[in-house]
């Protein structure tokens, strides 16, 4: 039902839109919708592109009759030899054929984008940019749709994941710029005049779309910090976020289905996976995220599996409970993220680093806040001595059954409000919070 409600609210700003009668904030409510599901996305690209062809086609029509409309005349008056007729008709269709072909030629023209540094411009869209401690990648897009600028900072990598690549794709979908960002820095400024561009962000399971402003991210350790100044951008947290490039939710979706009993649990929460957990808009603020915490073996299993599409049916609720798990450590972080205003002094330093952009020289940059440092180095020292004076106590050979569904064997020792499993010479932490039960 809801579905269907989007399905109609879609249809109903989509035409208001085709006609250029949407307000601000029903193109905004338009992009939403959009976001939602990559049916929607396709959907709206196909209405663009059919609004596109029939602008071309109208022209082409006028074009036509234009043009032939005083070769008739002529006809009419002076062409009594039917010989001189079909010459001047063969001269017609000769000329539309250049007036054509010159019109796909124009189609076919590269966006205006200048790359300096480590990247090329020819593989900029199908591979990773990996970057040393002395190189950087920066590049700069513009046209009709306005200016896109950004920088890559040594020690990244990061995958160019959508970008389009002629001006008649520019004009009808926007840049449409999608950057993946696995580690490192990245100054990205965009001020544009076509709200159908949508420039977004990867990192740790967020979506970042940029909605004409500046934006900074800069990486310590597992975490990203964010900062938005000039504009706002519009955050949203899920699993298909996660690796974008690779985690395909239509694709993973309907594997899953295939194996799936559409009348069990398994189907209703297959469907509730692939849901963005949060969604808010930020401006002028910087905040953080931070990695799920998900063990690495399962999370590598899972992704190897859906790399190479092995997800057999009797993998299904394992995988499941996988995605599940990884769902909830995502929206975990996401409740727990804070927004921390801009002062001034942060404000400067941020338009210091966007000034350089277009410099070849090295850019000094701010660092990540570090009053943090000593307070959460104090708090792991406190924990610790807690710990240290928490007494092992030994449980023996135990069953303990996860929060995710999983059943793990072996010797158990509690330490406080965490465990410790020994299993075939390995010992693996457990918080207490994960346990579902223990078998006795």
């Amino acid at each position: 039902m809801e579905n269907k409600n989007l399905q109609e609210e879609f249809e109903e700003l989509m035409s208001l839109f085709l006609f250029g009668e949407t307000k601000p904030e029903e193109n905004k409510r338009l992009n939403e919708i959009i976001t939602l599901d990559p049916e929607f996305e396709k959907r709206y690209d196909n209405y663009l592109k059919i609004q596109t062809g029939l602008k071309q086609h109208k022209s082409a029509l006028e074009q036509i009759r234009s043009e032939s409309s005083p070769k008739i005349r002529l006809f009419q008056g002076n062409f009594r030899n039917q010989f001189l007729a079909i010459a001047a008709i063969i001269s017609l269709i000769v000329s539309l054929s250049v007036v054509f072909k010159t019109e796909m030629f124009r189609k076919n023209d590269p966006i205006l984008m200048e790359v300096t540094g480590a990247c090329n411009p020819e593989t900029l869209r199908q591979d990773w940019i990996r970057l040393d401690q002395n190189s950087f990648c920066e590049v700069k897009i513009r046209g009709d749709q306005g200016l896109v600028h950004f920088r890559i900072f040594p020690n990244s990598e990061v995958r160019i994941l959508k970008l389009a690549e002629t001006k008649q794709e520019a004009t009808t979908l926007g840049y449409g710029l999608s950057i993946f960002v696995q580690k490192g820095n990245l100054l990205l400024n965009e001020t544009l005049t076509n709200t159908t561009s949508q420039t977004k962000i990867y990192l740790n399971g967020t979506a970042i779309q940029l909605n004409g402003t500046k934006v900074w991210v800069e990486s310590t350790e597992n975490r990203y910090k964010v900062s938005v100044w000039d504009g706002s951008v519009q955050i949203r947290s899920g699993i298909k976020y996660l690796l974008p490039f690779l985690l395909n939710p239509q694709l993973t979706e309907h594997t899953l289905n295939e194996q799936t009993d559409p009348s069990s649990e398994q189907k209703t929460d297959l469907e509730k996976v692939w849901a963005d957990t949060s969604s808010e808009d930020v401006s002028n603020s910087s905040f953080e995220i931070n990695p799920p915490n998900v063990s690495e073996i399962r999370e590598e299993n899972l992704f190897k599996n859906l790399k190479e599409n092995r997800l057999g049916t009797k993998n299904a609720q394992e995988n499941l409970n996988i995605l599940k798990e990884i769902q909830r450590q995502i929206a975990k972080n996401a409740s727990q993220k804070k927004k921390t205003p801009l002062d001034k002094s942060h404000l400067e330093d941020l338009e210091n680093i966007s000034n350089h952009l277009g410099n070849p020289e090295p850019i000094e940059l701010p660092k990540i806040d570090e009053k943090r440092e000593p307070i959460q180095k104090k708090i792991l020292a406190t924990t610790k001595t807690e710990n240290n004076q928490e007494k092992p106590v030994r449980l023996g050979n135990k069953t303990i059954q996860l929060k995710d569904g999983t059943i793990l064997k072996g010797n158990l020792i509690q330490y406080g409000n965490q465990y410790i499993l020994e299993e075939n010479g390995k010992k693996r932490t457990i918080e207490s919070s994960n346990i579902e039960s223990i078998s006795f």
